[in-house]
């Protein structure tokens, strides 16, 4: 009991010298520094908290991400009138460990606080801000770190900078600018899903043209969101390329109840141009309950009118007459009659209420395969009328239906109908006597055309996807009327039996024509996706369209009606797997590079920059390379764009610089001829200890690069 007191004394001289054991053991050092050393009454002081980390340690953005805390200043003393404000935050930097994303800073870091001056400060009067700045500290651990900080400055007239004036200034420039106030740039947003009350998902497309911004030159496009308390943003954004720019979709759901038009998704919008070592900074705010805008440069969306819906039926309706001399369904029409007149030659009566049991049946199907088609557009039910069409991945997807379903036009492959079913067979079940079998008749009757139809039914369906549910019905409803209507007016005039054209040569020279205008279309189609992607994006497109048509060839040449049902099962597997490693390779690669922490960063090819890096006697690889290049695509596919050769060049810290041949260069050709080439593509390394440029082959492989970097450096 005698020692309590001298504990207690110790205990208190502990916790007084804790902040400064803190700062002593810290590995980030505070201070605050600004630009004047004078500041003016009414005027806004910037005042910066500067932090110094350690290597390898970092402190946290105003979004922190899935851990940490947000450094703040805990300001104490503030002259009479003096007000800070919230503070400016430069463009962060990402850091991910096992999954775990965090936003925040290394290095040397700016934050920067404007302070309002009052009208009533004295000049000649000295002022001191007083605080305690407080922060988290990480590396493999994280540790809380807080120091006293204060500035002082002096009233007067004019400014007097100081020696941090240039830092500061560097950091002011890092604070991201709305990306919409960039000159010349356009920011289009097109609301896929729109939410509506709290936990409603949201999906919006951001597309970003013009002031510059070249597809082939941004790489790396990210976004680092803001806090919201009005709504959360799930996963990792994706990006899309456009002729004229780029996109980033974002996705989330409502945090809160909506009690205004506005619920706003705010971040930065990160991204690199080749020849350009720092990042672009911009400040993205969305609204993600407003309507929807087209993508420019994609085909607008045509408005929804009677016109428009009274032509759709009207194709519809043809493309269902059409059906009716399709190879596998004109051979029964006339089996079909025949069955209905022997059953019902006591009454016309009855004939007509067969047939029209029959067309019922038709019908029945149709609304089935509607039903079916609005369930499963249903999760997407905001999607109006062509908009899906601004959406890369179903314009291409659309675009190899199309493509397929040509290619049977064209005896490629046939759909065969449903095995173990013979015409005559079919007769039988067609002579069940009264309404029921008559309906039978007309469900089993779509089911032997569907095969057979599928270019027109899946033309239908294409069409139909991007409209309002009661339009996709009609539509529908319409293909089976064209189907069924024929039979009924036969029904009614049995003796027009006569004029049902014979099967023959003419029915295959029809569909191959049909064959051409789904090509047509095709090709349409592939207009729309260089709208959307540019040249390169169709290149690609057209990639998969040839994995396509391999899957259609193997079907055609290893099933036919004789074929057992594993054979086809198996054949189809195949056929299918081929189709979707090709999207997955050329399309789905395409669409969503890959990102890399250490992806290579790529600077225009000059021999000054050259020159200057080896005076800086940095390791430097040059890719001479050209768009039109095919060993030179495939060479940075597989050889330089993979991990190991990327890890290499951030290991060994290599700069890379990129010489473009694709049009004509003199400066590109010089660096040809130093090598004695005379074309793409060339690699060359330069040491950093000024010794000779070791040239490459054209074919390379990984290893080869690696060990040649070993040895330069």
């Amino acid at each position: 009991m005698k020692s309590l007191p001298v504990r207690l004394i110790l205990l208190a001289s502990l916790a007084l010298a804790l902040p400064g054991f803190a700062q002593m053991d810290s590995h980030v050092k505070a201070s605050l520094i600004t630009p004047t050393k004078t500041v003016i009454p009414g005027s806004t002081w910037t005042v910066g908290l500067r932090l110094q980390h350690d290597p390898h340690w970092h402190t946290y953005w105003v979004n922190p991400g899935d851990t940490g805390y947000v450094t703040s200043i805990d300001w104490s003393g503030l002259p009479a009138g003096f007000v800070v404000g919230e503070p400016l935050w430069p463009a962060p930097i990402k850091f991910e460990v096992g999954g775990i994303v965090g936003y925040g800073y290394e290095g040397t870091v700016v934050l920067l606080f404007p302070v309002k001056v009052p009208e009533t400060a004295k000049p000649g009067e000295t002022v001191k801000l007083e605080g305690v700045a407080q922060w988290l500290e990480c590396e493999e651990s994280c540790i809380p770190g807080e120091a006293p900080v204060s500035i002082t400055a002096t009233v007067g007239t004019a400014e007097e900078p100081t020696e941090d004036a240039a830092l500061i200034r560097r950091f002011e420039a890092r604070v991201p600018q709305p990306i919409a106030t960039q000159a010349g740039v356009t920011v289009n947003v097109l609301h896929t899903t729109a939410p509506k009350k709290k936990g409603d998902a949201f999906a919006v497309n951001v597309e970003i043209t013009g002031g510059g911004v070249d597809p082939t030159r941004a790489s790396q496009v990210d976004f680092y969101p803001l806090p919201s308390e009005a709504a959360r943003l799930d996963g990792e954004p994706a990006t899309f390329r456009l002729d004229a720019g780029f996109g980033i979709t974002l996705k989330g759901a409502l945090a809160a109840e909506v009690s205004g038009p506005t619920a706003e998704v705010a971040g930065v919008l990160k991204y690199f141009i080749s020849g350009q070592a720092e990042p672009q900074h911009h400040e993205l705010r969305v609204n993600v309950l407003s309507g929807t805008a087209p993508i420019k440069g994609a085909p607008a969306a045509p408005p929804f009118t009677l016109r428009g819906l009274l032509a759709a039926v009207l194709f519809a309706l043809i493309g269902g007459l059409i059906l009716n001399i399709m190879p596998c369904v004109l051979p029964v029409i006339s089996l079909k009659v025949f069955s209905l007149v022997k059953q019902s030659r006591e009454s016309r009566a009855r004939l007509l209420l067969l047939g029209a049991v029959y067309s019922l049946g038709v019908l029945v199907s149709f609304w089935i395969l509607a039903g079916v088609m609005i369930a499963i557009k249903a999760r997407g039910d905001d999607a109006t009328w062509g908009a899906l069409f601004q959406y890369p991945v179903f314009v291409i997807l659309m675009t190899a239906v199309v493509y397929a379903l040509g290619l049977s036009m064209f005896g490629v492959y046939e759909i065969s109908a449903p095995s173990g079913k013979t015409v005559q067979e079919l007769a039988g079940l067609q002579e069940k006597e009264g309404p029921v079998g008559a309906f039978f008749m007309g469900v089993l009757a779509t089911v032997l055309a569907t095969p057979c139809s599928a270019p027109f039914l899946g033309a239908a369906i294409a069409f139909a996807i991007p409209q309002p549910s009661p339009v996709i019905l009609a539509i529908f409803t319409t293909v089976g009327a064209g189907l069924a209507l024929p039979f009924l007016v036969l029904s009614a005039f049995p003796a027009w039996t006569r004029f049902i054209p014979k099967p023959g040569l003419w029915m295959m020279r029809f569909k191959e024509v049909m064959g051409f205008l789904l090509m047509a279309t095709a090709i349409w189609l592939l207009y729309v996706v260089g709208k959307l992607l540019g040249v390169e994006g169709v290149a690609w497109t057209l990639s998969f369209l040839l994995a396509v048509g391999l899957g259609c060839w193997m079907i055609g040449s290893f099933i036919d009606y004789t074929s057992s049902r594993a054979r086809r099962v198996t054949v189809w597997a195949l056929a299918l797997l081929v189709a979707t490693a090709g999207y997955g390779y050329f399309v789905h690669l395409y669409l969503h590079p890959r990102e890399h922490d250490n992806a290579i960063q790529w600077i225009a090819y000059s021999p000054e920059k050259l020159a200057e890096l080896r005076a800086d006697k940095k390791l430097v690889f040059v890719d001479a390379t050209a768009e039109w290049c095919l060993t030179c695509k495939a060479n940075e596919k597989l050889v330089i764009e993979t991990d190991a050769v990327r890890a290499k060049f951030a290991e060994l810290g290599v700069v890379a610089l990129r010489a473009d041949f694709t049009r004509k260069d003199a400066i590109v050709a010089e660096l040809l001829s130093q090598f004695n080439r005379r074309g793409v593509p060339l690699y060359v390394i330069y040491p950093n200890n000024g010794r000779p440029p070791i040239a490459l082959p054209e074919a390379i492989t990984p290893g080869m690069v690696i060990e040649t970097l070993e040895q330069a450096s």
